[in-house]
């Protein structure tokens, strides 16, 4: 009970002299939390489903999340490069019962994701790709896996046109743990989705080592 009563006390001494801040907009908000009220309820989903051609005439579904654009892409700027990983807890939490059902008609095995090289998850600290996937493992009750690795440091995507991004992940990725992959349904995630030519890569390797059924989500898409 003491306890407990100075901790109360520590704790609002801290908030006093170091302000805990809206990770988005700066306001200063209780100590509990790491994103105001109003930032929180600025973001909507908006569901789209695409249609990803991985082989020729072989597709597999992409369901994502937010539209990149506003405060979305705001909050996936601050989860990705200023190092606000707790942010992908904050867009999780967006996602309904009903989003979820929709995500979960496989009976899925293993959720994975869209891996970094080591060089990059180094500096980054972190890949946003897997805390995304991780949380919303957490959230549908799917057990999470690593199965991909990047091999191949290449040039982000975005940094290039639209004609080179095919050749630009070929051969970039492998599979990890190809026994324990086979004949097993992967939801793979990714943070936002653009020309999907990243994610049809992945997708390619995972069902050319044995995944039985491939479906992406992801947290946007331009």
């Amino acid at each position: 009970m003491i306890m407990n009563i100075f901790k109360k006390i520590i704790n609002t001494i801290i908030s006093f002299i170091y302000p805990q801040k809206c990770l988005i907009c700066s306001k200063i908000i209780t100590v509990k939390t790491h994103i105001c009220e109003k930032c929180l309820n600025s973001i909507k989903l908006n569901l789209k489903v695409n249609k990803l051609e991985y082989d020729t005439n072989k597709f597999v579904p992409c369901i994502s999340m937010f539209k990149y654009a506003g405060k979305v892409r705001e909050f996936i700027h601050h989860f990705k490069f200023r190092g606000n990983k707790e942010i992908s807890n904050y867009l999780v939490y967006k996602i309904s019962d009903e989003n979820i059902k929709n995500i979960t008609k496989y009976d899925f095995d293993y959720i994975t994701c869209v891996p970094l090289s080591k060089q990059r998850n180094r500096l980054r600290g972190y890949n946003q790709s897997e805390c995304f996937a991780r949380d919303l493992g957490k959230k549908i009750k799917i057990p999470y896996k690593d199965f991909l690795i990047k091999v191949l440091d290449n040039p982000p995507q975005h940094e290039l046109p639209a004609a080179e991004r095919i050749m630009n992940v070929q051969g970039v990725y492998s599979v990890l743990k190809i026994s324990e992959l086979k004949d097993k349904n992967i939801l793979l995630c990714d943070d936002i989705m653009t020309t999907g030519n990243t994610l049809k890569e992945c997708v390619r390797v995972l069902k050319k080592y044995g995944a039985k059924n491939v479906v992406c989500c992801t947290i946007a898409y331009v």
